[in-house]
């Protein structure tokens, strides 16, 4: 996440603004929509970011896809404001930020776990569990398999890494032969 005040000033502007018409939600999946639209549309990010466009112009682009999409009011608004001051190249970045202003609002944590094998539904879910109460919060849990592990499981969660893997054994056990 790119840590940058000016892009936290903007989430938690935008997060209080949410809340208070009680549409954090909303906000975020109409964001993360305009976001995947930039991001897959070269042509769109460039007109959007031209200066020789006007802002009248480049809202009435917009409008459709808002319109089409079901943006909330809050969401129509923010967008319009990036474009205005002329900020919309950085709304990954924002929205970044807002999704972490929302994790710690649901007491929500990003943890990732790494095996060397994929794993079942059953594992991953008691393994969300037991993080779960380990840190008293909720868990968004994102899996992914890396075979340089030989076995076991690595643990990245609140920028602490739970290294239970084969792998991590056998260094350590190099460590203490030397």
């Amino acid at each position: 996440m790119n840590i940058n005040i000016n892009f936290y000033k903007y989430a938690r502007a935008l997060s209080e603004l949410s809340k208070d018409n009680k549409e954090l939600e909303q906000v975020r999946e109409n964001l993360t929509a305009f976001n995947n639209i930039l991001e897959d549309n070269m042509q769109v990010f460039k007109f959007l970011k031209h200066p020789g466009i006007t802002l009248t112009q480049k809202t009435a682009f917009v409008k459709p896809i808002a319109e089409k999409l079901k943006f909330s009011e809050t969401a129509r608004d923010f967008i319009r404001l990036l474009l205005s001051e002329k900020k919309i190249e950085h709304l990954k970045d924002i929205l970044n930020n807002y999704n972490a202003i929302l994790r710690a609002i649901n007491r929500e944590i990003k943890v990732e776990v790494q095996a060397a094998y994929a794993q079942d539904k059953k594992a991953l879910v008691e393994i969300k569990n037991v993080l779960s109460e380990k840190f008293g919060c909720k868990i968004i849990l994102k899996f992914s398999q890396n075979k340089d592990l030989i076995g076991g499981f690595r643990i990245i969660a609140k920028n602490q890494v739970f290294d239970c893997s084969v792998k991590s054994q056998l260094e350590q056990i190099e460590k203490t032969l030397k």
